[in-house]
């Protein structure tokens, strides 16, 4: 099993983080629907615009806000230091919101990369305690290998790292089938089911 951090091929995980990856599998089934590129654009085009309004809106705060206190605070306040601080807040959060916009502009070939090997848009897809299942297909646990497992990795301050999967690419007896969390609607839980049930049944690839 191939494994990628952040985007970044390793060795593979610690034991630790291994263990805190495969939790106990949902008992209940939980299912997910696959998106198209053009869907899940949408959906990255609308949290974008939700952190470029927050950005803007915080960097017009602090540019108001150090001419505010530019014309109104005391000189006994140290009313330079507040003032110029309050600018530089400003100009970095404009430009975090810049590099953020440019980011998202390779995201349309980024996703049509990934949604090779994924069910069609539309299929919805489901992981009990039988196997997964797409569609009207299911194949159990142990007809499954993992192949390449990619997670996130954030650094919670001083707790402990987490480890989040984003994506597996499984092999059903020789054809490939992808679940990626960015191309699904829910697709979070499936993609958890799905890894922590194949690791159960030794389908590591």
């Amino acid at each position: 099993m191939l494994t990628f951090v952040n985007g970044k091929p390793v060795p593979g995980l610690s034991p630790r983080d291994e263990a805190r990856l495969a939790g106990a599998p949902p008992a209940h089934t939980v299912s997910a629907t696959i998106l198209s590129v053009e869907e899940a654009m949408r959906r990255v085009a609308r949290l974008g615009t939700a952190l470029d309004v927050f950005l803007f809106a915080a960097a017009a705060a602090a540019l108001v806000g150090a001419g505010a206190w530019q014309a109104l605070a005391v000189e006994d306040f140290d009313k330079p230091t507040v003032t110029y601080g309050l600018l530089a807040l400003g100009v970095i959060l404009v430009t975090i919101a810049f590099i953020a916009r440019n980011r998202r502009a390779v995201w349309p070939a980024r996703l049509a990369t990934r949604a090779s090997g994924l069910p069609p848009p539309g299929s919805t897809v489901s992981a009990n305690e039988t196997g997964l299942c797409v569609g009207e297909r299911t194949w159990p646990w142990m007809a499954l290998r993992i192949t390449e497992l990619h997670v996130v990795r954030r650094a919670g301050g001083d707790g402990p790292v987490d480890h989040q999967i984003e994506r597996l690419l499984l092999d059903r007896g020789g054809a490939p089938l992808v679940l990626d969390t960015f191309l699904m609607r829910g697709g979070q839980p499936v993609v958890d089911a799905a890894y922590r049930r194949v690791i159960a049944s030794g389908g590591t690839g």
